[in-house]
């Protein structure tokens, strides 16, 4: 567990060829348990989780062979496992979950149709656990997974409505999450992915102020997560993100200082990365260009006061 944890806390800091070496450790000795006992579901568990997290890390890094082989491991494993004991819902979700992973390489590759299958698996073990079980928690977290990834899936085919229909959805199941347990870190952090979701269909439908809205939302939730984690890098790079494309919009409102008010917030995300991660250049370039932005609105804001 505590290369697991050293994995997940590397990669987090942006530090993926630290992270990976740290999962691919996990996944030797992980190995190497499952084979001595093959019997045993908590290590067979364990190793397809390993699995999973090499995959993330894979797909990450654009490494697409390496993200199938990985999601075809942790599938096999999960299918055995569900095959041993078919009325397990942790492990149907965890099954139901790696379906999504499959779902999104087969996204990242262009390939829709798979995606679609895929998707779909994960969407009806999602909605068969609700069905058995309205009341847990977890179902409802998976419902709101599939919904997410078929607006996803809907997202890539140009089709707005259902997006908006299976966004929507997941919003709305992501709400009452957060709202039954408020210190759920990984809720929180979907449901505010699903504001960003619906903020992005917004703007491709042309509606800013709808947008907006569902970009500050988003981007409050993620706010309060970094206020309670200030060495979070990648929590940053999220709030990045919001104060860009909310600046953004605001400008195409002629909103001059609500714009540079986000821009203003974005410097100083950027001089606290930059502390973080003094040799990464990528944050030196985010650095320029919120000095850019502050100017660039400063001279709108003066040009309007004349």
């Amino acid at each position: 567990m505590e290369l697991m944890e050293k994995g997940e806390h590397a990669k987090h800091e942006g530090s993926l060829e630290a992270a990976q070496l740290h999962f691919t450790e996990a996944l030797t000795i992980r190995k190497e348990l499952a084979k001595a006992d093959p019997t045993n579901h908590t290590w067979l568990g364990d190793l397809s989780h390993s699995h999973i997290s090499l995959g993330d890390l894979a797909l990450k890094l654009l490494d697409l062979d390496a993200a199938d082989r990985h999601y075809n491991e942790s599938h096999s494993i999960r299918e055995k496992l569900v095959a041993t004991d078919p009325h397990n819902n942790e492990w149907r979700r965890y099954h139901s979950a790696v379906h999504g992973k499959k779902g999104d390489l087969a996204l990242a590759k262009g390939e829709l149709k798979v995606a679609d299958r895929q998707y779909g698996e994960l969407y009806e073990i999602a909605t068969n656990l609700v069905k058995s079980d309205p009341d847990d928690l977890d179902n409802q977290s998976i419902l709101a997974l599939g919904h997410y990834k078929m607006g996803n899936l809907a997202i890539a085919r140009m089709d707005l409505e259902h997006a908006t229909h299976h966004h929507g959805e997941s919003r709305n199941i992501r709400q009452k999450l957060v709202a039954a347990d408020p210190g759920n870190t990984q809720w929180l952090l979907d449901f505010s992915d699903s504001h960003k979701k619906l903020g992005d269909i917004a703007m491709a439908k042309g509606e800013r102020g709808g947008a907006i809205l569902q970009y500050e939302t988003g981007l409050m939730v993620r706010e309060k997560l970094a206020e309670s984690d200030s060495h979070n890098c990648s929590l940053r790079f999220d709030l990045l993100y919001f104060h860009d494309v909310i600046g953004m919009l605001r400008e195409q409102e002629n909103e001059w200082a609500e714009a540079l008010a986000h821009y203003k917030t974005r410097l100083v995300l950027c001089e606290e990365l930059e502390a973080m991660r003094p040799d990464d250049e990528s944050i030196q370039k985010d650095l320029r260009r919120s000095l850019a932005m502050i100017e660039r609105v400063r001279m709108k804001l003066n040009s309007s006061d004349q």
